[in-house]
This record gives C-alpha cells, structure tokens and sequence, in this order.
C-alpha cells in the first residue's frame, strides 16, 4: 500500500436523480469527512426505482507521475422506515461509463461499503492520472417494499498511488 488520497464530491456530477432528505442538496449531503447520519443525507424513496448519483470530486492534487495503485469508492448508506429491501452499490464513471460495484442490503444503521477498482474498470488497463482528473464518483440507492427509504449520508474516493521519482540516473 503506498500513500493515499480522499476525494470527496464538490460538484454535481452527470446524474442526479436522489431526493435529498436534508442537508442542502445533494453535493453537501454527502461530501461531508465524517458521516453525519441523519444531519444531512439523501434518499430512494419506496417503489421509486433505483436512483443513481455521480459526482465530480474536488481537485486530486495527485503528483504528476505517479503509479496508481487502485482506487476505492466509499458510501454510507441505511434502510429507514418499515419494510425490507433497500439496497446501495458504490459506483464510478469513467470517460462516460458507469460502472457499479455490488449491492448490499440495508440495515436500520447506517453501515459504510465500499467497492475497490484495482484497475480501470472500462479500459481494464492500469489508472492513469488522466482518468483520476476525468472521473466521477457516486452510488446507486433504491429502496425495498413497505414504507421505506434508501438513505445515504457519504460518498468519497480513496486513491492508493507511489510517487514517482523525478531523479534523473546517469549510468557509467
């Protein structure tokens, strides 16, 4: 594991389609470095489908250079009212494309999942900084039956990378 790096959203990304539940609106509902819980989330509200959110993180500040070693989105997310079923899924974009991790089943307390890309799930290559400064991150919420709601608090990158060394070598 080399050094690391957090993201967080501070722009809206190419989909929003949550409610948001306080907090504002959905950037600062889920950008905050500590899940907040109920202080400001968003949510799915039941037999409204799956919502997907994608967001543009702040500036990466990623050394030029640098070998990426994966990346990782974080969500924190809870099943809220009666019923049974919610789930959420972290995602990415990249270069347009979507790409969501597994779903997990809601509990009554807000729980934190994550999805590791060791690789860029679209080229299937090695991350490049040209497709950290390109990406998006975000999550799928839906919510199960009865009178429930998906609601999710936090959403943020962690990028795992070795900086380069600029060093020029001579040999003899």
């Amino acid at each position: 594991m080399g050094q690391q790096l957090i993201l967080r959203p501070s722009a809206a990304g190419s989909s929003g389609q949550s409610n948001v539940g306080a907090g504002g609106d959905r950037v600062s509902a889920v950008s905050e470095t500590t899940a907040d819980g109920d202080t400001s989330y968003v949510y799915a509200a039941a037999g409204a489908g799956a919502k997907f959110d994608f967001f543009t993180p702040d500036g990466n500040g990623l050394p030029p250079h640098c070998e990426i070693n994966g990346v990782a989105v974080y969500i924190t997310a809870k099943q809220s009212g009666l019923g049974t079923g919610s789930t959420a899924q972290a995602a990415i974009k990249v270069g347009g494309t979507p790409s969501a991790g597994s779903s997990h089943a809601l509990t009554g307390s807000y729980v934190e999942y994550n999805q590791g890309y060791p690789i860029n799930p679209v080229s299937l290559s090695a991350w490049t900084k040209y497709d950290i400064d390109n990406l998006e991150i975000g999550y799928v919420i839906q919510a199960g039956s009865g009178s429930t709601e998906a609601r999710l608090t936090q959403c943020y990158v962690l990028i795992d990378y070795e900086p380069a060394s600029d060093a020029l070598f001579f040999g003899p």
